[in-house]
C-alpha cells in the first residue's frame, strides 16, 4: 500500500475542473492525491510538484502505525533547487519583509517577493487585460 506520493500539479480552470476530476480518479497513482493535486491555472507557471504523505492510520489498513512508517531521505542543495520564494499576495509586508531578511540570512540570493497576481498592475504587466478602469461605489 502506497502512503507516499510524489505527483506534478495538475492545473484547471472553470471549464475543465470536471474533467480533472475524473482525471485523478481514472489514474491510480493520483488517486492517494485526490484533490489536493490540483491548482487553478492561474498558478501553472510555478510547475509545481508536491509530495504527499498520509499519516493517519485510516487509509486502508488499521494496523499502521504513522509514527513507524519508514522514512527516506535524498541530498537537495537548496541553493541549486530553489530559483525564487515567492509568498501569498495576501501576506503583510511585515512578514515578507522578515522573510526575506531570514531567507537572506540563511544564504539565499534568489528573489525573495510577495506574489503581484492579486494587484491591479498584474492584469497589465501580464498583457491580461487591456485596460483597469476602477469604478467608485455611489455613496446614495
Amino acid at each position: 500500500m502506497r502512503h507516499a506520493i510524489l505527483a506534478r500539479v495538475k492545473y484547471f480552470n472553470n471549464d475543465n475542473f470536471l474533467e480533472k476530476i475524473k482525471e485523478i480518479e481514472n489514474d491510480k497513482s493520483y488517486r492517494f492525491a485526490g484533490t489536493m493535486i490540483l491548482k487553478r491555472d492561474a498558478f501553472k507557471h510555478e510547475n509545481e510538484v508536491r509530495l504527499l504523505v498520509c499519516m493517519q492510520s485510516y487509509m486502508h489498513d488499521s494496523d499502521i502505525n504513522a509514527w513507524n512508517i519508514e522514512t527516506y531521505g535524498f541530498k537537495v542543495n537548496p541553493f541549486e533547487f530553489i530559483e525564487s520564494i515567492t509568498f501569498d499576495p495576501r501576506a503583510d509586508q511585515w512578514f515578507v519583509s522578515t522573510m526575506k531578511k531570514y531567507c537572506n540570512s540563511k544564504g539565499f540570493t534568489c528573489p525573495v517577493t510577495k506574489s503581484k497576481l492579486y494587484d491591479r498592475s498584474f492584469f497589465k504587466d501580464t498583457g491580461i487585460a487591456i485596460s483597469y478602469i476602477p469604478v467608485e461605489k455611489d455613496r446614495n
